[in-house]
Parts: C-alpha cells; structure tokens; sequence
C-alpha cells in the first residue's frame, strides 16, 4: 500500500506567513517614508503598524492553520500545499501591482532582498530546523501586539483642532456664521422657481434676508469653491485647483485667520474630505473638526494597499462601509458643543454634504419627494436615466431645510432673535441631471446647473429684497469682513456688498472682474491621459493602469478636458483646454429650463470673439499661486474614489 501522507514541516503555515510579509516589504522597499507609493505616513501607529502588522496578521493565520492541522492530524500532501499556494497567489498579486514602482536600483535591491529573506524562511535547512515551540511562542506576542496596536489605532478618535473659543475681550462686532450646503443648484430650489419639494425653513429666513438672484460659483468642485469663499480670490490664486492633496497658499489669509486676527472666536465643521483641515482649511480656527466616520479604518490603507494584502482588505471592506463624509445631524451636535463653549463674538463655518452624490435620502423625504414629484421644476434633462435621482435629491433638500431649522435654533439659543448674528447660506457648486451629457455628475461642468448657485444673507435690521446684481462666491468674505467692521485685505479680489444689503445699492464698483467672472473646472482627472495613468497607478494595479481604456473605470476622454470659462450677464465663454470653445446665450433658456443648452457662436460671431478677448484679458490679470503636489497618494485618491473625485464613478 502505498503511503500518500507527508509529515507537515515545522511551524510550515506560519512560515509561509512570515515569508510572505517579508516578500511584501522589500516590494514596498522597508520603508514608509522612501517608497514613492506610500508616501510619508505622519502617524507613529502607522508607521510601527508598516512594519509588524503584516507578519501580525499573517502570522496569526499561520498559526491558526498549524494549529488546526495539528490538533486533527492533517497530514496529506494538499494541506502542505494550501499555504504555499496562498503565498504564491498572493506574493504574485502583490508583485503585479508594485511593477510599475520598481523603477530604480535601490527599489529592485529591496524587492530582491525581500524574496530571497522569504525563500530562506521557506526552504532553507536552518528554517526547517527552527523548533516549532520556540517560534510560535515569538509569533503568538507579536500577532496579540499587532492585532491590539490595529484594535487601538482604529478605536481611538483622532484629535481634532482645538482651543478655547473665547474672543478677546476687546473684540467687538456681531457674530458670522458662514453655512454651505454642498451640491446645490439654485434652479431647483423653491426661492429660485423651483417645484417638487419643500423648503419653509430656508423660505423663512430668506424673507429677512437678500436674496442674490445671480450667485455664480468659480468651480463646481468642492474644495476649490470652498477655497474661494473663504480667501475671497479665485482658484488660480489660492492654488487650491482639484480635490487632491493640492492646498491653500500660506500666502492667501482665510476667513478665520482674518477674524481671529480682529479677536473672534472661531469653529469650522466639516462634513466631506476636500474640505480637511490638513489643505489649509483649518487655519485660523480656535475649533476645527474634521472628523469623518471610518476615517481610522481608511487611514490604514495609506501603508499601501497595492503592496501588502492585509492592507488591500480594509479597500475591498470599504463598499461596506460609510464613504469619508458626515451626516448633518452629527455635525450640528458638534455646532452646539462650540455655541455652548464660545463666548463673546464668534466667527463659525459649517458645511453640509448631505445633497452630495448618492441621493438617498431617510425614508420619511423619500417618500415626501416622491409626493411632490409630478410635474417637478426642472426636469432632468435625461429623466429616464436620472429622473429617480432627481427626486430624491429634492427629498435630500428637505432633509437639510429640517437641518438649518435647528441651526437656526441653536444660533438663536445663544443670540435670542439674532439681533447680533450674521449668516451667508450658500452652495459650493451645483449638480448635473444630464446637463450637456453629465449624469449624477459635476466636477466637469460649467453649466449653470453647476454654476448658478443660491446666496442667501440675513443681516440684522437690514431690507429684506431680491439682489439682481451678479454676485460670486469671492465677495462673501469681503462682504463679511465690511459688515463686520473689519478691513478688507488689498489681496481680495471680490467685491463689498454691504452697500446693496444695507443701503439698497442696485450694484456695487468692479476692478478685475466687471465685466465678467472666471470660472473653471480643473479636477485633476481631467488633465488627460499622462496623469490619468497616474491616477490609477496609486488606485490600483498595474495592469489596471495599462487597460483603463477597456476597463470599467475607463475615463471618458484620454483628452485635457479641463475647462476655463467666462461669465457674463448674457453671454458664458467656456475654454476647453483640448483646444475646443463653447459660447452661449445665457437670456436663451430651452423647454428644461436651461440656459446653455446650445452653443452659438456661429450665430454670434462678434459677441463670441469679443468674450473670447475679455476673457482672455481677464485671465492674465488674475495672480496666479505657486501650485502644491498634482498627484495625490493611494490614501489620497482612494478616499477621493469613493466620493467621486477621480473619475472612476458618478461625481
């Protein structure tokens, strides 16, 4: 009879664990701070985890399986395969994605040593002479460290930005709060014409406040836009162009240093990534708190999902989980922590992502949009592909109409009748429904769905009116500064428009924008095909990056499609940077409600060439800041996937 059993070498399971950890470090060349795919990893937690938790984690499987086989005797051939053929499927997948990175000496010599360190702990004599008792002793202490540094790392909060909210004792002036609700086009909304929903919360407060019936943004991104209210320059100015790892110039003060600066107390919340603290968002504030759900869980995959397997787990775990933004219910109980803190006068900005992206809003707005959804104003323009969607962003709407309700309330808690607070509620950008071909999308655009936004400002004892004045999104903080009593720095290019609030000005002086106001779209992904593949290098894998054409996240066009736009009254100039132009008349509006639906230049030759030539005018005024990084890390683009913000899915 023929014996087809096979002793199991020692401690095998957990060898081929070990080996395959050392394997993945010399692909990631042993270092967190020197391999151009991981990029720095700040966090001490990180960094030990860079180095123990794959012979942790591995480990403890390894241990496990010899367990196992040893308790009940598992001595056929196949069960000394299983772990060798697991180290090599993995050991392979992890080699094909770190290809494209071995593109120096010292990177091949790292990855070379790791293999070699790994077929030592394999098939070497010594390796097989190691006592099983011995090392599994050692393993079993570093798995438990590792498993509890991980446990530690992901279950401890992350700090936030913090002092104490008190002004200086001599700051005087009334209270600002800035509110953006992110995604919002003004079309839709009932204070602009729009039907299909309902808003009596924003209704109300508009009824003492100035309505801007032309509120324009400069980019329908969220980052860029947010830098531009909050500097009062433009994106080429304050540097900050594409969601990414680009930032704020330390040259351009932000609102909150401005009124710290003057002896405010100052809080920021935020509820999406682009908008994070460490891009320059958070400067100034007494209170920053850019805290996200699983925000722990996705920082793990900065030690590089495309090297080790471990890692690649918590990126698959991750469509199981919250995408890197904050519900507004959470962010308003944030609010009232720092309303309740604060004293004196304070300067407060809070960001509300709740319309962004999935559209799926609580059951009862479900419902409710869906009530009100015959006949709704504006349609989608492709309504069997989108019209679901629209709906239930009208339903995500109400949900935050229910929000600024309570904001309200915790604003009148600490000024009863807000007879000292000012408020400027705007969007960031607005949302596409099929507008020039953009399903469920915006970062492209530079149609008036994502362009026109809404701006309302409530200043105490000032008229109550509808502004047709064009406003931006540049002149809410020279706007704030001059309500406020404070100078406005000389860097700002938006306009004061304290006169139409207060005295019933039609329209306020110009210098760099009088005629028209510079808008672009300048999302990374959009440069073409060079920064594409580099995109989907730090993504994904390899050969991902070399068939994206083909794949499911194949980009639309390997063309610079980023755009540079002029906006007029009557006319809207769009610079596309693939050497294509668009003209449109903006008095024109189609049977959806859409005012650049169709390009005219060749009916408008003059008017075309004239805004060609202002905006072009225009532009070389425009200071332009020294740019930041252009490719964000893994961590960077993955969190940014998941939100929309590399082209991969619906922005």
């Amino acid at each position: 009879m023929v014996n087809v059993t096979k002793t199991v070498p020692n401690s095998w399971a957990l060898r081929c664990a070990w080996a395959l950890a050392f394997f993945e470090l010399g692909l990631s060349g042993f270092s967190p701070l020197g391999s151009s795919s991981l990029g720095s990893l700040g966090s001490l937690p990180l960094q030990i985890l860079f180095f123990i938790g794959a012979f942790g984690v591995y480990g403890f499987g390894g241990l496990i399986y010899d367990a196992v086989s040893q308790r009940f005797g598992l001595n056929h051939k196949l069960f000394t395969a299983l772990p060798l053929l697991a180290f090599c499927y993995m050991a392979f997948t992890s080699a094909s994605n770190m290809l494209g990175n071995l593109n120096s000496f010292a990177s091949i010599a790292f990855a070379v040593c790791g293999f070699l360190l790994a077929l030592s702990l394999l098939f070497s004599s010594r390796a097989r002479r190691i006592k099983s008792t011995s090392i599994t002793k050692q393993a079993a202490v570093l798995s438990i460290v590792s498993f509890a540094l991980i446990i530690y790392y992901l279950m401890i909060p992350r700090n936030v930005t913090y002092r104490q909210p008190i002004a200086d004792s001599d700051a005087i002036g009334p209270n600002v709060v800035i509110i953006t609700w992110d995604t919002i086009r003004a079309d839709v909304l009932p204070l602009y014409g729009g039907t299909g929903l309902e808003t009596p919360v924003l209704d109300a407060l508009a009824s003492r406040s100035t309505v801007f019936d032309n509120m324009s943004a400069v980019a329908p991104i969220t980052g860029p836009s947010h830098a531009s209210i909050l500097t009062g320059v433009v994106p080429p100015s304050h540097g900050l162009r594409s969601n990414g790892t680009s930032k704020i110039s330390d040259d351009i003060p932000t609102a909150a240093e401005i009124f710290s600066a003057a002896g405010y107390a100052t809080g920021g919340f935020i509820s999406a990534y682009p908008v994070r603290g460490d891009i320059g968002f958070d400067r100034g504030f007494d209170v920053f708190d850019d805290r996200l759900p699983n925000d722990r869980a996705n920082s793990l995959m900065s030690i590089g999902t495309q090297a080790f397997t471990w890692v690649r787990q918590f990126k698959e775990a991750r469509r199981f989980i919250e995408e890197p933004s904050l519900d507004g219910d959470t962010l308003l109980s944030r609010t009232a922590e720092f309303l309740d803190n604060s004293q004196g006068p304070f300067f407060m900005w809070t960001h509300f992502f709740d319309a962004h992206g999935k559209h799926r809003p609580a059951p009862a707005y479900r419902e409710k949009a869906l009530s009100l959804s015959e006949g709704a104003w504006p349609p989608a323009v492709q309504p069997e592909a989108v019209g679901d969607k629209m709906t239930m962003y009208r339903g995500e709407i109400m949900e935050l109409d229910r929000m600024l309700e309570e904001q309200i309330a915790q604003l009148e808690e600490k000024d009863p009748g807000l007879k000292n607070t000012v408020i400027f509620l705007l969007s960031d950008h607005g949302q596409c429904f099929g507008e020039n071909g953009y399903v469920i999308s915006h970062t492209p655009s530079l149609t008036q769905a994502t362009q026109h936004i809404p701006g309302i400002i409530y200043v105490p004892g000032a008229t109550t009116q509808r502004a047709e004045f064009a406003v931006n999104q540049i002149d809410v903080l020279p706007t704030l500064c001059a309500l406020a009593g404070l100078e406005i720095n000389s860097h700002i290019q938006g306009a004061d428009l304290s006169p139409i609030i207060k005295d019933g000005a039609t329209s306020v002086e110009r210098d760099l924008f009088k005629d028209g106001f510079y808008m672009e779209a300048f999302q990374l992904y959009l440069m073409g095909g060079e920064v594409q593949d580099l995109i989907q290098e730090r993504k994904g894998s390899i050969s991902t990056r070399k068939n994206n054409q083909g794949s499911k996240s194949a980009w639309k066009s390997r063309e610079d499609m980023r755009k540079q736009g002029y906006l007029g009254v009557k006319w809207k100039y769009v610079n596309i940077l693939n050497d294509t132009e668009f003209f449109y008349d903006l008095k024109t509006v189609d049977a959806n409600g859409q005012a650049d639906a169709e390009d005219v230049q060749e009916l408008f030759p003059k008017e075309f060439i004239n805004q060609r030539l202002l905006f072009y005018k225009m532009f070389e005024r425009i200071p332009h800041a020294e740019e930041s990084a252009l490719i964000g890390s893994e961590y960077d683009n993955s969190m940014l996937e998941q939100l929309g913000y590399t082209g991969g899915k619906a922005q």
